[in-house]
Order: C-alpha cells, then sequence, then structure tokens
C-alpha cells in the first residue's frame, strides 16, 4: 500500500483539478489520463490513500481559511433585519427572513418542468378566435344589400354596377 504522503504527478494533477471545482472524470482526463479510461481511474483513485489524504489536506485549509460561514451570514442578516424594523420597512424585513430561513434549509426553492403542447394549445386558440376582418370590398352585392334592395338579386354581374356611393345601380336588361 502506497505511503499517504506520497503522489505521483498524475495523482498530484488530479487532486489539484479537484480543488480548483473539476468534476472526478474532468479531472482525471486533466491530469493525463485517457477519455476512455478516465471515469474508471477518478473512481480508482478517490479509494487511494494517498489521494483522500491529500483532498482531505485541502478541504481542512480551505475550511481554516474561509471565515465566513453561515452563522457570519446569518448575523449580518440579523443586524439588517434589526436595521429594517428601525427603518419600518417591511419589505426588507420580509426578504431578509426569507433569505435567512432558505440558510438554514426551511425553505427550498422548488422548480417543476411540465410538458407543453404548443400545436394543441394553438390549435385551441384558433377555435376560439373571431374573425373581425371586414369583408373585401368588390363588385357583388353584400348581404344588407340583397336584404334592402328594391330589386331582385341577380346571378349576372353585368345587370348591376356600384354607384359612387357604394350602393348597387341596376341595369336594365335590353328588350324587356
Amino acid at each position: 500500500m502506497e505511503d499517504a504522503g506520497d503522489l505521483t504527478d498524475r495523482q498530484r494533477r488530479y487532486v489539484e483539478g479537484l480543488a480548483r471545482g473539476i468534476d472526478s472524470r474532468a479531472a482525471a482526463k486533466g491530469a493525463g489520463y485517457s477519455d476512455s479510461y478516465a471515469k474508471v481511474a477518478a473512481h480508482r483513485l478517490k479509494k487511494k490513500p494517498a489521494v483522500a489524504k491529500a483532498l482531505e489536506a485541502i478541504r481542512s485549509d480551505a475550511r481554516r481559511e474561509v471565515v465566513y460561514d453561515v452563522q457570519e451570514a446569518v448575523k449580518e442578516i440579523d443586524k439588517a433585519i434589526l436595521f429594517g424594523y428601525g427603518s419600518k420597512n417591511p419589505m426588507s424585513v420580509a426578504k431578509l427572513l426569507e433569505l435567512k430561513s432558505k440558510l438554514f434549509g426551511l425553505l427550498v426553492d422548488r422548480y417543476q418542468e411540465l410538458p407543453v403542447d404548443l400545436k394543441g394549445a394553438l390549435a385551441e386558440a384558433r377555435g376560439r378566435v373571431i374573425n373581425v376582418m371586414p369583408p373585401r370590398a368588390h363588385n357583388s352585392l353584400s348581404a344588407v344589400q340583397v336584404l334592402t334592395s328594391p330589386q331582385p338579386a341577380v346571378a349576372d354581374p353585368a345587370m348591376m354596377s356600384l354607384s359612387a356611393d357604394g350602393a348597387p345601380k341596376w341595369t336594365p336588361l335590353s328588350g324587356d
């Protein structure tokens, strides 16, 4: 078994990659392992005592260096809440209480993905739409003109024309 302090060059690069926040497989690739072997190497490297000890040393150093933790954040939030109460700003107090609850794990943001049938929704929307476009202007009679016209409606458009004001103008048949 390896001594916990001895790391090969590849193992050292793997540990450094993990310390920078790279995932295990990418860290193994970055350390020089082949793409096909990177997943296996990452799994095996984590079990080696020297690698585990090096990772723990980096993590403990990071914990010592980080002085701002959840408790420090809560202290600052409590000060801000008191300020919010003092300045009579209930919205800031509510948001700060929400943040504090999230830090303690009492509130969790949830996101839900729902499938959407766009084609069906568009077809349903089209079915609800009323055609509000005015009828096209042309030389034929409208329903209102036919119903109010003193002359009977005829199928021959040559007998009918529109006057300047848009009213139908009847031309009598010759020989009648």
